[in-house]
């Protein structure tokens, strides 16, 4: 019978490998699951990313359709046809006087609503000076709006959103300067609850216009 005999060295060769060989396997699997957290990080801020700017811009929205209309939640566009009184709309504006050549604010009725998402929204005159208005629309923490979180649309997600109407007097000169309306929206993919998680993701969008035309 023929003995065989193995050496320390050859045992000790053969554990080094076996290490050696599942610390690489160990860094690959750390490798790509690195890899695949980071991926799965992207598109849920990309997804969120999404769902935050469609409630900034269907909010942005829904204040221009009332701002541009002159209506107000129990006064719609309309109601009485091409009424371009200060009683039918929500924001006001700044108007051309030709007795004082000079634009004079119409000022909307306080407190009035605007219609958003089949909810009835506040507007408030925060800031109210000679040249410059402010409105908030809705409270300060922003409202709830329930927009699609992707593509389809089948899928719907209540998120917040935020909106400031800011006017500024324009400076009489040869020609009627169109008084502008500056909208900014910020919108959040959490509900209005939510908004002081850290982890929420928000977009904002800043729009202007002519607001209250029909005066």
């Amino acid at each position: 019978m023929v003995k065989k005999y193995y050496s320390h060295k050859q045992s000790a060769f053969a554990l080094l490998y076996a290490v050696l060989l599942t610390g690489i396997i160990l860094t690959i699997g750390l490798g790509l699951s690195s890899i695949l957290t980071k991926q799965i990080v992207l598109s849920s801020i990309g997804s969120n990313s999404q769902v935050a700017y469609y409630a900034a811009n269907t909010a942005k929205e829904c204040v221009f359709f009332w701002g541009f209309n002159s209506g107000t939640a129990t006064n719609p566009p309309g109601n009485p046809p091409n009424d371009p009184g200060a009683s039918n709309t929500a924001f006001g504006g700044y108007v051309f006087d030709d007795q004082s050549n000079d634009y004079i604010f119409v000022r909307p009725d306080s407190p009035d609503n605007i219609i958003c998402d089949g909810i009835s929204i506040a507007v408030n005159l925060l800031t109210d000076q000679t040249d410059l208005k402010v409105f908030n629309v809705g409270p300060a923490t922003g409202f709830d709006i329930t927009v699609p979180s992707d593509g389809t649309g089948k899928n719907p997600k209540v998120a917040c959103a935020r909106v400031t109407v800011t006017m500024k007097k324009p400076v009489p000169g040869p020609g009627k300067t169109l008084p502008q309306s500056v909208v900014d929206a910020t919108g959040y993919n959490l509900d209005c609850s939510q908004t002081s998680n850290n982890r929420r993701v928000e977009r904002s969008i800043r729009r202007s216009g002519e607001f209250s035309r029909p005066f």
